[in-house]
């Protein structure tokens, strides 16, 4: 025990508490986003159906997140703006068993993402703020105790899913919430005491930011394959035969396989750019497709789930950093928010209607075929576009 304690002791209480933060907030969740789609599918739902309801919540993302960041920015806090989001959503997530009819569900989850979306990119822009002058710490240290968090309660929810109704997964979610909120208690803001004014906060300055909107434009396109693999991998699950508790399983290799990237992150930043990062998640993100396209049994879907990590664990450790470099002082929660609200709603609304729509008239697999066409055009144009910048400055500083 004293061994425990003198263990303690020597770890940095940022990096202690920080990653309990994530660990806790990301195993809540694990009992929401993997079964989504199941539980509108036990109500009931066609495909087409489903994916307009999760369209509509991806077109209140692109306004939620970004309004909720503003409001970080203006008042110097996201903790509690955070606070406040985590604790509407568990209230209205208690009421999805009662509803009945699909409008219904239809209004109570466009309400849940008004409060819920926001969050995980509100924690990324606190663990940003809480490390910025800490030199033993880093973004992915801390955030792959959340993979490990989501991995572990993903597998334990779906075995509740196989065994038990789905609203038992809604009570333990409320628990476990009250307990993230308790951690929080021990994680300061690091914003200035003094709050903005909106009118001092100029959007402009990031709408204006060439390496900005290309980065978003890349972003929402490149996420539209991996959007509508993630909603509506449960159908591909169905297709080759595994019962709805997989999708626990799978989440979980899902989320397991993003910790080796993140805690080898520090380390890939000291080697590489932020934008290398994100280059070669575009690979794995193809990977990943080819995967699904060819998967013929449920264990070779839960194996693809391993090409999650060096996808979606390395795009997000170079894009938080990425934005974070791009944003002034005065909008880093904005932009953080604005970004994951553009290429998480944008490409939600047509991803999840696109997809519900291509799976009921062409077939689930060639959602995944039409997804390898999209990332290997939008990559290509991506890098082409990171030189276009110093070939026009190039041009312009050329006296002939």
């Amino acid at each position: 025990m004293r061994n425990i304690k003198t263990i303690l002791n020597r770890i940095n209480p940022k990096q202690l508490n920080l990653s309990a933060l994530e660990f806790m907030f990301w195993a809540t969740f694990a009992a929401y986003y993997p079964f989504t789609v199941i539980f509108l599918q036990d109500k009931g739902l066609s495909n087409t159906a489903i994916g307009t309801i999760l369209s509509i919540n991806s077109f209140i993302v692109i306004f939620a997140q970004p309004f909720w960041g503003m409001i970080s920015d203006r008042i110097r806090s996201v903790k509690r703006v955070f606070l406040l989001c985590i604790i509407i959503s568990t209230i209205v997530i208690q009421f999805f068993p009662v509803i009945p009819s699909a409008l219904g569900m239809g209004l109570l989850l466009a309400t849940l993402t008004i409060f819920e979306s926001p969050l995980g990119p509100l924690m990324d822009s606190w663990v940003i703020q809480q490390i910025r002058n800490e030199q033993d710490l880093s973004y992915g240290s801390i955030r792959l105790w959340g993979s490990l968090g989501y991995s572990l309660f993903a597998y334990i929810f779906g075995l509740i899913v196989d065994t038990a109704p789905m609203h038992y997964n809604f009570i333990i979610f409320a628990v476990m919430a009250i307990i993230t909120i308790l951690i929080t208690r021990n994680i300061k803001d690091e914003g200035s005491a003094s709050s903005i004014s909106f009118r001092d906060m100029k959007i402009s300055k990031l709408l204006k930011n060439y390496s900005y909107i290309t980065f978003l434009l890349f972003s929402i396109v490149i996420y539209i394959p991996h959007r509508a693999s993630f909603s509506f991998l449960p159908n591909l699950l169905l297709a080759v035969g595994a019962s709805p508790g997989t999708q626990g399983i799978a989440s979980a290799v899902m989320a397991f396989s993003e910790i080796p990237l993140f805690l080898a992150g520090h380390k890939l930043l000291k080697r590489y750019k932020p934008i290398h990062l994100i280059l070669a998640s575009a690979l794995f993100f193809l990977l990943r497709q080819v995967a699904y396209l060819t998967a013929a049994t449920p264990q070779q879907v839960i194996w693809a789930q391993l090409f999650h990590g060096p996808s979606f664990a390395l795009f997000l450790n170079g894009a938080v950093y990425y934005i974070d470099s791009l944003a002034p002082d005065e909008l880093k929660s904005t932009a953080q928010t604005l970004a994951t609200s553009l290429y998480g709603g944008v490409s939600g609304i047509l991803a999840n209607y696109g997809g519900g729509w291509v799976i009921d008239n062409l077939g689930i697999r060639k959602l995944y075929s039409i997804g390898i066409y999209a990332i290997i055009i939008v990559t290509l144009l991506f890098m082409a576009s990171l030189f276009l910048p110093r070939t026009v400055q190039s041009k312009n500083s050329n006296p002939m």
